[in-house]
């Protein structure tokens, strides 16, 4: 395979290398049910799309973790990057868990798909979408301050709605969270393995939660032991008119986790609501419903940890040419 040119880091470019870096990192979490078949018709229509018949991915649960994280430093681990600075920034993502299945259709590996990215910087949006294949959109936003009650979340984006000649792009609404009742203290968690945990707890008691038998919930506990979180992109860039891709690929990369700083699981109940917008239409490519639905399991973490460099899974740029007539004449003489 012809060796890759080194990517030009021009004048006034601001991206960066990874590793990146993520410290003290508040996030607030929450599961909202959608619908399998959408989830599994958006796996479809992007990863396996792309794996074609080298890999299989299959939605692993009707629930969306839906996350609202602000980062209060974020840099890069990469000596030429380091000394240039920080930055914060705020990441609202909807994540879609896709198991990657063997040739048996048995659970091999999980992994977190960001379906939907919502960021406050414009480096987090280049950075992060450039290097891994983050489908980053600008946004404005509602989160807590740092040690205020988490009562609300809500993340607005600049887009079209109604979708038609006349409609000019426009700030609206997407989608909230809001707490309605308390139903006791907050309890702590002292590691990512014991939030884990307590979530099984609450998980087994919903019994569509995952769309696996007993094995495979096994095999998931054991998998989601490690102290990072295996993510995977659909990374592509088109050419200049839109239609052919120049790179697209398939990028797994895992989030290690550093430190937790603090964990907790939630004392209130929550409600989300989904509001019509037609450039993101979230209740076609994750299910869920327009309107008002109950968001379980909240939880908040403070943690640091660091975006490691990706591994291509698959690589569909590199396609063989095709032979022109002439050469087809030439080769068959």
């Amino acid at each position: 395979m012809t060796a890759r040119p080194d990517y030009i880091y021009q004048g006034g470019s601001m991206m960066m290398h990874s590793p990146l870096q993520l410290k003290q990192a508040e996030m607030v979490g929450y599961f909202v049910k959608g619908e399998l078949a959408k989830l599994q018709a958006t796996i479809d229509a992007t990863l396996n799309q792309v794996a074609g018949d080298r890999l299989r991915f299959k939605a692993l649960s009707p629930y969306v973790m839906l996350t609202f994280t602000r980062v209060h430093h974020a840099d890069s681990a990469h000596p030429a990057d380091q000394a240039k600075g920080w930055i914060t920034e705020v990441d609202i993502v909807t994540w879609i868990m896709a198991g990657q299945m063997d040739e048996h259709g048995k659970l091999a590996h999980i992994y977190w798909y960001p379906c939907h990215i919502f960021v406050d910087d414009a480096m987090a949006l280049i950075n992060g979408r450039e290097l891994f294949g983050y489908p980053n959109y600008l946004c404005a936003y509602e989160i807590p301050a740092a040690g205020s009650e988490p009562l609300r979340c809500s993340v607005a984006a600049k887009g079209f709605h109604p979708v038609s000649p006349e409609t000019k792009i426009a700030l609206h609404p997407l989608l909230e969270v809001n707490a309605t009742v308390q139903t006791g203290p907050h309890k702590p968690v002292n590691s990512f393995l014991d939030l884990i945990k307590q979530a099984f707890r609450i998980f087994l008691a919903i019994p569509d939660f995952f769309d696996l038998d007993a094995a495979g919930w096994h095999h998931i506990l054991s998998l989601l032991r490690k102290p990072r979180i295996d993510q995977i992109f659909l990374k592509q860039f088109p050419d200049s008119a839109g239609v052919k891709a120049v790179y697209q690929a398939l990028v797994a990369a895992p989030a290690e986790i550093k430190h937790l700083h603090s964990g907790r699981l939630l004392g209130y109940e929550y409600e989300c609501t989904l509001h019509a917008f037609d450039s993101f239409p979230l209740h076609q490519t994750l299910g869920l419903k327009l309107g008002a639905q109950s968001a379980i399991l909240p939880f908040h973490v403070n943690f640091d940890f660091t975006a490691m460099p990706g591994e291509e899974l698959v690589d569909n740029s590199s396609i063989a040419p095709e032979k022109s007539p002439s050469l087809v004449a030439a080769w068959a003489r």
